[in-house]
């Protein structure tokens, strides 16, 4: 069908595309593709299909944000607040986007915890032994001989 400049060949034309479906991890968007014709005055007007065939149509649907969606990163937990018992350690917690960057839109449902108990096996204290007579210091031993003496000096006569 040759170009008439008075009868322009009719043509596809398209709507803008939808929003997405999925705002990451793959969607769809679509949009009306329709055959049209315009007359000499420039009104355009809806026509059978058959007559645009002469060259392909435009796609109708199409992928979008095929990226991945933001995913939590955890990183290493910190020591543990205490050198014995039971204490803390915490982490850093980021939501990160398919290049890496630090975002938003990560599910508060599926975040790592960033605090957790620790316990270091070590005691935090040494128990008080009990100490054979003979270990203890020699001051004690010699508080006790003197006290033993008051007692002694203090009967009456």
């Amino acid at each position: 069908m040759p170009y008439d400049l008075y009868h322009p060949l009719p043509r596809w034309e398209a709507t803008p595309w939808t929003a997405c479906s999925s705002s990451c991890g793959g969607g769809i968007q679509s949009r009306a593709v329709s055959c049209v014709e315009e007359d000499i005055q420039g009104h355009v007007t809806s026509v059978e299909e058959w007559k645009c065939m002469y060259t392909p149509k435009m796609p109708i649907v199409q992928p979008c944000n095929i990226f991945d969606c933001p995913k939590w990163l955890a990183q290493e937990w910190s020591p543990c607040t205490v050198t014995c018992g039971q204490g803390l350690r915490y982490r850093v917690v980021l939501c990160i986007d398919h290049r890496g960057m630090h975002t938003g839109g990560c599910s508060a449902k599926t975040k790592p915890h960033i605090k957790e108990e620790c316990i270091i096996p070590t005691p935090c204290y040494k128990p008080r032994e009990k100490l054979p007579v003979e270990a203890k210091l020699p001051w004690f031993k010699q508080a006790q001989e003197l006290d033993e003496g008051a007692a002694v000096s203090e009967e009456p006569s």
